[in-house]
């Protein structure tokens, strides 16, 4: 990554034996680009709803989620990650989705999600 442009300009992927390197090394950050290419055509039977901005999460103890889920993934707590908080919100059809913050030195590093 680049502080200059904040991209990730190479990636290296290890699964399961497969390895793939994606590395961008020609990027022309002067092109143009058709504001065309940022239309949208909906068909005329679509819908349209507005989606509410305010957070309806809720925080949930690990022993809960441990009850709820019955199995999940959790990320081992070492060189100084640590699981900060969980939260629940009710999903599509009210079904619980669960999100892991995590925090490495005093910053969030990453989260997960289960549902």
């Amino acid at each position: 990554m680049t502080k200059k442009t904040w991209l990730t300009l190479k990636m290296k992927t290890d699964s399961a034996g497969n390895h793939m390197i994606t590395e961008y090394s020609k990027i022309n950050f002067g092109e143009k680009i058709d504001d065309q290419q940022f239309s949208l055509d909906l068909p005329k039977d679509v819908t349209i709803q507005e989606i509410s901005g305010q957070d309806t999460s809720e925080s949930i103890s690990l022993e809960d989620v441990k009850q709820q889920l019955e199995k999940f993934l959790l990320v081992p707590e070492v060189n100084g990650l640590t699981l900060d908080n969980i939260s629940m919100v009710k999903g599509i059809e009210e079904r619980p989705e669960y999100s892991f913050d995590y925090v490495l030195d005093g910053e969030l590093a990453f989260f997960c999600h289960n549902f």
